[in-house]
């Protein structure tokens, strides 16, 4: 659908449009200030990734908005770069060392998984035979309570008085999902029921809480005490 001088496309038709323009480069940017982020150039049947902002190049941007949360960062980065498989874990090796071992064991292995590994599809990638998962309930609540959220009216005027450039863009955002909240609903849940036939869960001694550190403690103890 072509509006203006913009062509809006589906998810589904993004390698249509990479097929369109196979032997040109392609530059992803956040044109609300416009910061070049990635760039890839064709190479053969491949692309060639160079990563055009630094760390302290993209904390820049903090300088200009009062809503850090919602701007990319670095990290964001290299998060895409993860999911979508371009990049994989510095241990990925040593793990499929370790798995190798452990399948040889005559006991069944139990994956206790935290809720970070859920954010970062970890389970889509390490394709572990036969898997037992133990999750413990508070991972699925934090999940869980940080997917309804939806942006205000109030936040989207404030982003766009803090944009530098086309803050109109930001106008596709009332009523939907702020960045954590797709996160978690489009990466961690939708992995969560991934796996869900083959989790045992297991309830903490205690109610989650806000605070992730207070969350990781309780989620160790309750895998040590599982039995």
């Amino acid at each position: 659908m072509q509006q203006n001088n913009e062509i809006i496309i589906h998810s589904n038709e993004l390698q249509i449009l990479l097929n369109l323009i196979a032997k040109d480069t392609i530059v992803i940017d956040y044109p609300l200030y416009d910061l070049k982020m990635v760039k890839a150039r064709p190479s053969g049947n491949d692309y060639h990734i160079n990563v055009q902002s630094d760390v302290e190049v993209m904390k820049e941007l903090y300088e200009y908005s009062t809503h850090t949360d919602e701007l990319p960062s670095f990290d964001d980065i290299k998060y895409c770069m993860l999911l979508s498989g371009i990049i994989q874990y510095d241990n990925m090796v040593e793990f499929q060392e370790k798995l190798s071992a452990l399948n040889k064991l005559d006991r069944t292995i139990y994956f206790a998984p935290d809720t970070n590994l859920f954010y970062q599809a970890a389970f889509s990638k390490l394709n572990i035979p036969n898997p037992h998962y133990l999750v413990v309930d508070t991972v699925y609540d934090e999940i869980e309570s940080s997917i309804n959220h939806k942006y205000f009216p109030h936040l989207i005027y404030e982003m766009k008085e803090d944009a530098l450039y086309h803050g109109e863009l930001l106008d596709e955002l009332k009523n939907r999902k702020p960045k954590k909240s797709r996160k978690a609903a489009y990466i961690a849940m939708r992995e969560y029921k991934r796996i869900r036939d083959n989790v045992i869960e297991t309830k903490a001694g205690e109610p989650s809480t806000i605070h992730s550190e207070r969350n990781d403690i309780i989620i160790v103890r309750a895998i040590r005490d599982f039995q």
